[in-house]
């Protein structure tokens, strides 16, 4: 296996320039938030969104007794470049295992931070790049 590399930053969210969508979907989590890491998912409204970025998103439980992560919603976009659905699925069984293991690295600072983070993550492989995952 090609060793993997990343480049990551991790902002707070207010410190970047959201585009205005973008913009105005936070400021709707960061409402229903209220002193959590996360809003209640029973309290979002997936209509509340611009309808073309709900394929985008995932929704994410976090078993804190075994700090493991389970997607209650995975959407269609992410379906199709994973060629998974992982709706109702452990983050341990997403693969390939490095991603899955660098998506819980990034799950772990969200907990950690205790509050919403903006991740910009650039994959480069260090030999043969063009390969498909």
């Amino acid at each position: 296996m090609d060793a993997i590399e990343y480049q990551e930053d991790i902002s707070n969210p207010s410190d970047v320039e959201l585009s205005p969508e973008m913009a105005a979907v936070f400021a709707y989590w960061q409402s229903l938030r209220v002193g959590r890491v996360a809003p209640v998912w029973r309290e979002f409204d997936f209509f509340a969104l611009p309808p073309h970025l709900i394929p985008w998103c995932a929704v994410v439980n976090v078993s804190y007794d075994l700090m493991e992560f389970i997607y209650r919603f995975f959407g269609s976009n992410r379906v199709r470049i994973q060629r998974a659905d992982y709706t109702k699925r452990r983050l341990s069984e997403v693969t390939p295992d490095y991603l899955a293991k660098k998506v819980a690295e990034d799950y772990m600072v969200l907990v950690e931070a205790f509050e919403p983070k903006f991740f910009r993550t650039t994959r480069k492989s260090t030999v043969n790049s063009a390969r498909n995952l």
